[in-house]
């Protein structure tokens, strides 16, 4: 392997960064769908005075950007010494060293700045990603479970008992467009839900309670999120439960699921179904052809619920920790 020449620099938001990180990055995963359009809007709205973020490019010698190396806080499992860091290398310039070099780029400038620790990830089945992260020290740690429903095979009809049993607790489901427009306070209320289900969800850290600012950016106005497919389950005038559906940049027809949970409180009562159901069948009124969710490893309950509603489980990704301190 030679040396490679070129340079690394910091990105730019001006020129053609944007376009060919995002090409590049859709060369090798291409089904994740980034688009420009979803970068910028992700650096825009990024709570610089609270979480670092940082990219750089790899530029050829012919002044080409082939490679980019991202690397930030996770707002949701801070630790300021942590940082989440993805490399990815244009194919026609792998195995020449340019990984390696964007790597150790992202170590020289952020362990002055406190890092101890880089977190990656890579896809079970990414032989040459997987190789990479072992050979820069990284040690696997966590996986999480991509699953797949095909939205038009999903017979609702299976789940009438839950949702009845739920309807008789006195449960309702009602949307984030709505309440929005209803309770003055929804936006609170639901950041209080949100951060309560999400320290029951069970993950290699500890999820952290995130400010009102960034839970407004990071979900309910996201441009991703849909209101109209964000539903909350509603015991009377208390909220109880949520799950919300969001768009996937650049694939039109494919909806992620995101978070889904009910309050401790209120479990038992079929809630977790109704609003998954709900959410499908939004999904299938829209046209909707597959709905894609995560469920980490350590969540067998959730995979299981999943599963019966007819979620395939597709290739796991692999979470990685590297110590900067050895």
């Amino acid at each position: 392997m030679d040396e490679p020449f070129g340079l690394i620099r910091d990105f730019s938001a001006t020129g053609n960064d944007y376009p060919e990180t995002v090409r590049i990055f859709n060369q090798i995963q291409g089904e994740d769908g980034l688009t420009v359009e979803a970068l910028r809007t992700q650096d825009e709205g990024w709570p610089g005075d609270t979480y670092r973020a940082h990219r750089w490019v790899a530029v050829s010698s012919d002044g080409d950007v082939i490679g980019c190396c991202d690397a930030r806080h996770v707002p949701n499992q801070f630790d300021p010494s942590r940082y989440s860091v993805l490399v990815f290398v244009s194919p026609s310039h792998q195995r020449r060293g340019w990984g390696t070099r964007l790597l150790r780029h992202a170590e020289a400038v952020l362990k002055p700045l406190g890092a101890r620790e880089f977190i990656g990830e890579a896809k079970a089945n990414a032989v040459g990603s997987l190789a990479f992260l072992g050979k820069h020290g990284f040690e696997e740690t966590h996986r999480l479970w991509e699953s797949h429903l095909d939205v038009a095979l999903f017979d609702p009809s299976r789940f009438s008992a839950q949702i009845a049993r739920t309807a008789s607790a006195g449960v309702t489901i009602r949307t984030l467009a709505n309440e929005r427009l209803r309770i003055p306070d929804c936006i609170e209320r639901l950041h209080a839900l949100h951060t309560g289900i999400e320290a029951d969800v069970p993950r290699p850290v500890q999820a952290n309670a995130v400010s009102i600012e960034t839970f407004t950016w990071q979900v309910t106005d996201h441009p991703t999120t849909i209101p109209e497919a964000f539903l909350i389950a509603c015991r009377g005038e208390e909220y109880v439960g949520l799950t919300y559906l969001r768009r996937v940049p650049g694939l039109p027809y494919i909806l992620s699921q995101a978070l889904t949970g009910v309050t401790r409180q209120a479990r038992g009562l079929g809630i977790a179904t109704a609003l998954k159901v709900a959410g499908i069948e939004w999904a299938r009124a829209q046209g909707i052809q597959e709905i894609r969710t995560w469920n980490s490893q350590r969540n067998p309950r959730m995979i299981s619920i999943n599963e019966r509603f007819g979620f395939i489980r597709e290739v796991a990704m692999c979470e990685f920790r590297k110590d900067l301190r050895e």
